[in-house]
């Protein structure tokens, strides 16, 4: 990894493995479900006080701050991290 280019990760703007907001309405109850499982640690604020993050279409944002994340991980946004709670 000596050469490693952390630009190639990184096309139109977004990470691999990532996807940014703006949310499509599946992605949103797909994240918005991803946070009440209880098999997967949620999304969660930094402000320090483990405050679950609420997905909207415009990003994920804290009822507790001003806190806002335009990403996030793409298997939280199209359902297959449900796989995890049959594990």
């Amino acid at each position: 990894m000596d050469n490693f280019d952390a630009s190639e990760l990184v096309k139109n703007g977004q990470k691999d493995g990532q996807v940014t907001a703006p949310f499509t309405d599946e992605q949103v109850r797909s994240l918005n479900a991803y946070q009440k499982s209880q098999y997967v640690h949620p999304y969660t604020c930094v402000c320090g006080n483990h405050i679950p993050l609420i997905a909207t279409k415009d990003g994920w944002v804290c009822k507790k701050c001003a806190y806002k994340q335009n990403w996030a991980h793409d298997f939280t946004a199209d359902w297959s991290w449900k796989v995890m709670e049959m594990q």
